[in-house]
């Protein structure tokens, strides 16, 4: 093909297989504490090697591909609040997007035998 010096010609070409986007059916649980580090699983249809799930565009830590229907990973830490979480295939292609919640983690301190929680919710030590 002759073409103008100053004409550019681009031809597209792809890069290994193209890879259907995922289908996410459940991420359990479907809740947790906002300081993270929570066992999660995400189950669904199409995942492959490369992988990677996300809530609220934040990609998970410990992500293992176990087959092409379940990742395991451990939640980041977030701000609580409903957020949406997904999985995104190795070429971009994302899955539907399911609701998490992330619940506000107490913070529970000493004072004297009584522990008193961030919500104010009193507590007597045990022996």
């Amino acid at each position: 093909m002759n073409l103008p010096p100053s004409y550019y010609y681009w031809r597209i070409v792809p890069r290994g297989p193209v890879l259907p986007a995922p289908t996410l059916v459940s991420v359990t649980p479907n809740h947790g504490g906002s300081a993270g580090g929570l066992a999660l699983v995400f189950t669904g249809t199409g995942f492959v090697a490369g992988s990677v799930p996300i809530i609220d565009g934040i990609v998970q830590d410990s992500v293992v591909v176990v087959n092409s229907t379940t990742i395991t990973c451990v939640s980041k830490a977030h701000v609580a609040g409903v957020v949406l979480a997904a999985v995104i295939n190795p070429n971009g292609a994302p899955s539907n997007t399911l609701p998490f919640t992330y619940i506000l983690d107490y913070l529970v301190t000493q004072n004297g035998d009584n522990y008193i929680s961030q919500a104010g919710d009193k507590f007597i030590a045990q022996d």
